[in-house]
């Protein structure tokens, strides 16, 4: 190798070392230096005391044109703190001499803990921060965590579904303890699924709050019941298990609730169910009865069906549905009524999903509808078509849409004084399906004729007008004071 070029690569590096060595000892010491912060205050929403929280972060940046030492960065409440930090790689308690370049900056990474906190049957708050000491002067960052105590559910019994295909699901449950009440001072958070047996009925309570973990779910077995009893000011929630950032609102994090064949009488009253892969399926009935009559519910953000009824009747008020691939399904016929309802489609992962799906065949079998009424309703979404009729029988057409808003481009004699117009919500990007405006084609346009008592107030507890609003929610100008 040339030796010239030897003696060059060392010159460069000897030069390299040297300016280093200068840029490290040239800091910058002034008192009115300071770090920004990507955030002011990190957050862990329902933190439960024995599941470890996601792992979130902070940005620590230097804006001084000097190289700056922080010579301390740590928790306010020490080794009793309920969060842990790692800065930059450092898992101390504390950090020492923290050395940032010019325009420059570090990740904090931030973990909370609250298993010490398990005796504490309400939410609660736990709060520190964390310090940085930086030529003289002090900053700092609120960390904040909402914490929550549980009943953890865990599966000890397998149950075995074939499938089509001839590989065999392996469904992870429990019996539910149907035969005493069901506590609701604090959550519920389920690893397998919550079985009902047959001959039992599991009554959920209003306050109730379920959580759901991967795979987990309810399942109502043959010749069970499930009946929930949420109110308007406290509904029962069923839920994924995760709650953090976009957790909160992501589909498909848990099973659903699973009405199997041959279960009748099901109710449920004032509950939220969201993230799952099904609201509620229903498998096939044997009889004419309501296999699950549904009221003053919310079903949102599922990657298959919101509700999916098979060969069922069931029997709706004040439902709203959405953000789901499809909204409700009623398949192989069966019966349905839904009084006051919003089914909307604005379902974001497929552009082509539907509200509503009427299907009355399987196979070469043809299984019709014995009615299939929508009355006062909202089916609306971000295609043209949010009804799918997937029927056989096109003669004695088994469905009515009275006084309703329907996105399709079907016109015939079972549409009675329906419109295609928007129905102008509220925020529809967010899930607000509330009405916005008084010039909705919603707003006092409902059928007055059809009553039923579970229809007299909306979904909000809301007196509703003569005539109504049709969909589940009931205008009310505001009034400027």
């Amino acid at each position: 190798m040339n030796r010239f070029f030897v003696a060059s690569i060392l010159a460069v590096i000897f030069l390299n070392i040297v300016s280093c060595r200068k840029e490290w000892s040239d800091f910058d010491t002034s008192s009115s230096v300071e770090l920004s912060f990507s955030a002011d205050t990190v957050r862990f929403d329902t933190v439960f005391t024995t599941i470890p929280t996601v792992t979130k972060w902070i940005l620590v940046r230097n804006n001084s044109k000097k190289y700056i030492k922080i010579s301390r960065v740590y928790l306010e409440n020490g080794s009793s703190s309920a969060f842990r930090l790692n800065v930059d790689g450092d898992t101390s308690l504390t950090s020492h001499d923290v050395i940032v370049a010019s325009r420059d900056s570090f990740y904090i990474f931030i973990t909370a803990d609250l298993h010490y906190l398990q005796n504490i049957n309400t939410p609660f708050e736990v709060l520190d921060n964390i310090v940085f000491e930086l030529n003289g002067n002090k900053q700092q960052v609120v960390l904040q965590a909402w914490g929550q105590n549980a009943y953890y559910h865990f599966p000890n019994m397998v149950h075995k579904i074939p499938l089509i295909e001839g590989d065999t699901q392996y469904m992870h449950y429990f019996e539910w303890d149907c035969d005493n009440a069901t506590p609701v001072d604090k959550p519920h958070v389920f690893f397998g699924h919550a079985a009902v047996a047959q001959g039992k009925s599991w009554t959920i309570p209003s306050g109730a709050k379920l959580y759901f973990a991967g795979g987990a779910g309810v399942w109502v077995k043959q010749g069970g019941v499930l009946d929930v009893q949420g109110t308007f000011t406290n509904p029962v929630l069923f839920t994924s298990l995760r709650q953090d950032y976009d957790y909160k609102t992501m589909p498909g994090q848990w099973s659903g609730i699973w009405i199997d064949a041959g279960s009748d009488g099901n109710q449920i009253n004032y509950a939220n169910i969201f993230n799952a892969q099904y609201g509620v399926m229903i498998d096939s009935s044997t009889t004419s009865n309501n296999a699950l009559e549904i009221y003053n519910t919310r079903i949102e953000n599922m990657t298959r069906y919101g509700i999916l009824s098979q060969k069922n009747y069931i029997k709706g008020v004040n439902i709203v549905v959405g953000n789901c691939a499809t909204g409700v399904g009623l398949l192989r016929g069966g019966g349905a009524t839904f009084f006051h309802c919003t089914f909307t489609n604005y379902y974001s992962s497929f552009g082509g999903a539907y509200s509503l799906v009427l299907n009355d065949y399987s196979g070469e079998q043809t299984e019709p509808f014995a009615f299939a009424d929508f009355i006062n309703c909202i089916i609306y979404g971000k295609t043209d078509d949010q009804i799918n009729f997937d029927l056989k029988e096109k003669t004695n057409l088994p469905y009515l849409f009275d006084h309703c808003i329907v996105g399709t481009s079907v016109k015939n004699n079972k549409f009675v004084s329906c419109s295609s117009n928007d129905p102008v919500f509220t925020k529809e990007s967010e899930g607000n399906y509330e009405i916005s405006s008084e010039k909705s084609p919603a707003v006092k346009a409902g059928n007055t004729t059809y009553s039923d008592p579970m229809a007299y107030r909306d979904i909000k507890n809301i007196l509703r007008g003569t005539p109504p609003t049709i969909g589940a929610y009931e205008f009310v100008k505001q009034v400027n004071p």
